[in-house]
């Protein structure tokens, strides 16, 4: 099944909920009605906004759909206050140095009226409606210089507006009319052809709906299917007509879209520059209802946790309510879809579909491979707590360009399919470290992962081991161990330690580590009160017993594999040994 396939089967459930418009229509913001009466004229301006605690929002409406980009282009029965009331308000009576573009923004403002009268002029030719002869009426008596002279608020020359009238049945939007809907369905006619979607012979839509909603595109939106180049054209077909999809598969699949990319969508959300959607394919609202949070948690995590237990825990509830599932419902897709902005389209980086079983799988081995005993998850082992773990840190906040799409697409992949951690990732990972000097949780158990999928025949354990004679994984332990000699009464070296001596130890551990054996003795010999001698002792049994695991000589360098070993290696002596060594909490920084 497609993506535009599936985004229409998607539609059909939402329709049913009221979650989406009809055929010809788009859900926009409203913050103003303007009711007239049967001869044109403005009776009321009535503010449709919804008050909450810090203010006014809009609200949301069903209107004829509408594609609006940086030319004057009108809007159907509806449209922001310049192109209705064709006034710019006070903001254009200005002097001095502001007056140029002041005459602009007049200049603007005239032309988008004139362009919205004269749209609905040709629309409304020989209509019958009373409510349509009406709204034709105050098109032609409309002049701008009444905005003022009525005193409405400017607030509405920046908003939306429709219209509405009461003719003694209750108001009803203008839109609404049945033949305002018979003149919006009559526009989205076009050629006839075969539908890729449906097979369906049935008019083609030539200009796909835009997509809103998608991290780094313009307020208009950008286009998911576009043929802008004349060498995708061909035998005379003109832009979407060379990949004919009906309107009806158009506007359905971009609804949908457009639905699930909403900010009131609880199926979306972002890792890095992307903007991710799912969905479960089903028409059943109480399938989606149970699977599409299972979805959410898998990518984003969940509530803040306290320990690892607490992790596990949640993890067995959501497979103990799979497991309360039908065997149908255990067999419902699940849909993920990844996009990015690009020049003002949009690019489908990644597009993943299947059982909502095998999705619980692959997250139940995710969490396998990187379970750690000392690991304290806030959010849950998820794709986006594990992606912004890879990326460095400046004063404690991921930069926002630190995240490129490819790194996310390769992520999902390998955590989705079931597939090795990708080794770009664990090198990102490997290079923050490096960066800001933090070896988290995340991090080690990044390291962890990417081992076990690599090198399935020498896996790394959950917890500290002594039975484990790899050599990076012990260089790991020891540079934990002269890590807390370094930090015992000087607290100042923080991350610089492991940042600046990680990328030596882990480069070249044969140059380096007997230097920093020597600098660690040095630093030992200054202990003498009781409490020194304590860490004095707890120091050299854990020097020996790592050392005995090393040979006399180290390698030269590390690959990228061993890099990793030694990462888990370094995080596990690090926090397992308070509970090793009776008293080794003081030697923490």
């Amino acid at each position: 099944m497609t993506v535009l396939s599936s985004l229409a089967r998607l539609y059909q459930r939402l329709r049913a909920a009221g979650d989406v418009p009809p055929f010809g229509y788009t859900r926009e913001r409203i913050s103003w009605s303007l009711r007239i009466d049967e001869h044109g004229m403005p009776v009321q301006l009535i503010d449709r906004r919804r008050v909450i605690e810090d203010g006014k929002v809009p609200v949301l409406e069903d209107v004829p759909a509408g594609e609006r980009t940086a030319d004057i282009k009108p809007k159907l029965f509806w449209d922001r206050g310049t192109y209705v009331f064709g006034s710019a308000g006070t903001s254009a009576v200005k002097n001095g140095e502001d007056q140029n573009n002041s005459t602009k923004l007049r200049s603007r403002t005239e032309a988008e009226h004139q362009a919205f009268v004269d749209f609905h002029r040709n629309v409304l030719k020989g209509a019958s409606d009373p409510a349509l002869i009406a709204f034709r009426r105050f098109v032609d008596s409309w002049s701008p210089e009444m905005f003022a002279r009525m005193g409405f608020d400017e607030s509405a020359l920046t908003s939306n507006i429709v219209f509405e009238v009461d003719f003694g049945e209750g108001p009803q939007f203008i839109h609404d009319r049945p033949e305002a809907r018979a003149i919006v369905e009559s526009r989205s006619s076009g050629p006839l052809g075969t539908c890729f979607v449906t097979g369906e012979t049935t008019p083609i839509e030539r200009l796909h709906p835009r997509i809103k909603g998608v991290l780094g595109t313009k307020g208009f939106g950008a286009s998911l299917v576009s043929f802008a180049e004349p060498v995708s054209e061909s035998f005379g077909f003109r832009q979407s007509e060379n990949a004919p999809i009906s309107s009806s598969a158009a506007f359905t699949s971009a609804a949908a879209l457009n639905s699930l990319l909403s900010r009131e969508s609880q199926n979306r959300l972002l890792l890095g520059p992307c903007s991710v959607v799912f969905w479960a394919d089903t028409d059943c609202p109480m399938e989606a209802d149970v699977i599409e949070p299972m979805v959410r948690k898998g990518l984003k995590g969940s509530k803040e946790y306290t320990s690892s237990q607490a992790v596990d825990d949640d993890v067995a509830q959501m497979w103990e309510r799979m497991g309360s599932l039908t065997t149908q419902c255990r067999d419902v897709v699940v849909c993920i879809l990844v996009l990015s902005a690009n020049a003002g389209r949009l690019s489908v980086q990644y597009w993943y579909k299947a059982k909502i079983s095998e999705f619980l799988v692959a997250l139940e081995s995710l969490r396998a491979d990187l379970a750690l005993d000392q690991a304290h998850w806030l959010k849950g082992p998820a794709a986006r707590p594990l992606l912004f773990a890879s990326a460095a840190r400046t004063n404690g906040r991921v930069r926002s360009d630190a995240i490129g799409p490819a790194l996310v697409t390769a992520l999902l992949q390998g955590v989705l399919n079931r597939r090795a951690v990708p080794r770009s990732f664990v090198a990102r990972t490997l290079a923050s470290i490096r960066v800001d000097g933090e070896i988290s949780d995340q991090r080690a158990a990044v390291c962890k992962a990417y081992v076990n999928r690599e090198s399935s025949s020498h896996p790394l354990p959950k917890k500290l081991s002594d039975e484990i004679e790899d050599v990076s994984y012990n260089l790991g332990r020891l540079f934990a161990v002269l890590e807390s000699v370094q930090l015992v009464n000087n607290s100042r070296l923080g991350n610089s330690f492991v940042g600046q001596g990680f990328a030596r130890a882990a480069g070249s551990p044969a140059a380096t580590f007997p230097r920093l054996i020597t600098v660690a003795r040095a630093k030992l010999d200054t202990f003498d009160d009781a409490r020194d001698k304590a860490r004095f002792s707890w120091v050299e049994t854990e020097l020996k017993n790592v050392m005995e695991r090393l040979p006399s000589d180290l390698p030269a360098h590390l690959a990228l594999e061993d890099q990793a070993r030694f990462v888990v290696g370094y995080f596990q002596q690090r926090w397992t040994k308070r509970d090793r060594i009776e008293g080794a909490a003081s030697i923490e920084a």
